[in-house]
């Protein structure tokens, strides 16, 4: 359940929307409908491998200094895509580091299970 639970959508759809906007000078699209479907993929991508280290990690570090570092990652994206007035290189950045998002319900479980009774 905890699978179905970390594949956020939302980054993808957003990023994917965004994609569809860019135009050419002459006004084509900058990318096929094959790449804007592709692309925003890459966000689950980075989910399914942040979750990995997360939970490898957990077992190494205080998961505060992780939730603390995630959370710092999540900041930096969000910000970035408020100002939006930045290269689009750093919008693609912003929007696969939201994959970061992914990792918290298994964090979360984690606290859960480590939780004294």
């Amino acid at each position: 359940m905890i699978i179905f639970f970390l594949i956020e959508t939302y980054p993808a759809g957003q990023m994917t929307l965004w994609l569809k906007s860019l135009k050419n000078p002459d006004g084509t699209q900058q990318y096929s409908v094959a790449l804007i479907n592709t692309i925003p993929t890459a966000i689950q991508a980075i989910i399914a491998v942040t979750t990995f280290l997360t939970g490898s990690l957990a077992g190494l570090f205080n998961i505060w200094y992780i939730i603390a570092f995630i959370q710092g990652v999540n900041l930096f994206a969000v910000v970035v895509l408020r100002i939006w007035s930045v290269p689009n290189g750093l919008k693609f950045a912003a929007y696969f580091l939201l994959g970061f998002m992914g990792v918290r319900p298994s964090l979360r479980c984690r606290r859960c299970l480590l939780a004294p009774s």
